[in-house]
């Protein structure tokens, strides 16, 4: 994403220096003779019309000319100081803070306190005494260290903003991407295997004759069972509270499906029952989904007990088949993408033989 460009010249500040530079005309009128009133006005005007509309142009058109534009309307500044014998002083402030906002900060201190050697240079030429001098001096410095350091605060706000924007982008894209990935995974979760399973069964039934009918039907009753998954996917995700209740409805649901096909399921819950955040509740659910569909394809079981364990600081899910089990279980997709949505939530996913056979995985989510 492209940064936006960074603009320190605003309205206010360009008033500001206009202001600036009419105040230090305004002083220099009581002590200054009538060729140098004329001097200082002009100088006035330069430094105005550069720390406002030179600087906005320069901003928004050619950046490249920016510290050429500062040193100009610090040189003028410069030039009324010593014209007015130090009374226009004021003139001085718009292009130190345009030297501290646009130019390397050791640079723009340095130009700081030139400027102030500067002026202690009238006021000890002009000044009755050098106390005198001395004490207008500091008066001075302290001045320009003050219209430094704010416009250097200035200068990092506004560098933060822009850095927090950028961040922010980067969030959003990152929160884009991660919305893709997940929903790519419903979609394998939901549909991938009911639509493998479809193919499979009307392959079948193209090559045969035989049994065509009741495969048409299974493909049926499978098309009903993934687009019933699929809402039932999106209920869970448009809904933000996930109660306890709704958690333990859409697991006896499934359940229910599963020992529909002839497969055991008992399921034990241990703990006390809580309300779980949607998408850990959801990954528990997925989880499930996932376990059965492989013990139902791969473990020719006839019993899953499903343990459901309430912890103090987690939840765990265990699902043991008494299957044949696998010395070397491959991860699948729906097995990464069970790993990959556990570990967004800091989970774990364990995978082990059982005994006296099958196989037991467990689910571990912080909640």
């Amino acid at each position: 994403m492209k940064a936006q460009p960074l603009y320190f010249l605003t309205p206010t500040t360009a008033l500001a220096a206009i202001g600036a530079s009419a105040v230090g005309v305004a002083q220099s009128v009581f002590y200054a003779t009538s060729e140098q009133r004329l001097a200082v006005i002009a100088v006035g005007v330069g430094v105005a019309v550069v720390s406002s509309v030179g600087l906005w142009w320069a901003e928004r058109k050619a950046p490249r000319f920016i510290p050429w534009l500062v040193g100009v309307s610090l040189v003028l500044a410069g030039i009324g100081v010593w014209v007015s014998g130090g009374a226009a002083y004021v003139m001085m402030m718009p292009g130190l803070s345009c030297a501290v906002l646009y130019l390397a900060t050791r640079t723009a201190f340095t130009v700081a306190s030139l400027a102030v050697v500067e002026f202690g240079l009238v006021a000890a030429h002009r000044a009755e005494t050098m106390l005198k001098a001395c004490a207008t001096t500091l008066g001075l410095a302290s001045a320009v260290l003050f219209v430094c350091v704010f416009s250097l605060f200035a200068k990092r706000e506004r560098l933060a903003r822009r850095e927090v924007e950028r961040l922010s982008a980067e969030v959003d894209e990152l929160a884009t991407a991660r919305e893709r990935n997940r929903i790519a995974r419903e979609l394998h979760d939901s549909l991938g295997h009911v639509l493998t399973v479809a193919n499979v069964q009307l392959e079948a039934a193209r090559a045969t004759s035989e049994g065509r009918e009741e495969r048409l039907v299974r493909v049926q009753e499978l098309l009903k069972g993934g687009l019933h998954d699929l809402r039932r996917t999106v209920t869970f995700w448009r809904d933000t509270a996930m109660t306890e209740a709704r958690f333990a409805a859409a697991l006896a649901e499934l359940i229910s499906h599963t020992q529909a096909t002839g497969l055991r399921v008992d399921l034990k819950t241990e703990g006390s029952p809580r309300v779980l955040a949607p998408d850990v509740g959801f990954a528990l659910y997925r989880g499930a989904q996932e376990a059965l569909t492989n013990v139902h394809r791969h473990a020719r079981a006839t019993t899953v007990t499903m343990r459901l364990g309430y912890e103090p600081a987690s939840v765990s899910l265990r699902i043991i088949d008494d299957g044949v089990g696998r010395p070397e279980l491959q991860l699948g997709n729906g097995l990464r993408g069970l790993q990959d949505r556990l570990g967004a939530l800091a989970g774990s996913l364990h995978i082990e033989a059982a005994e006296p056979r099958g196989v037991c995985l467990e689910l571990r989510v912080p909640a």
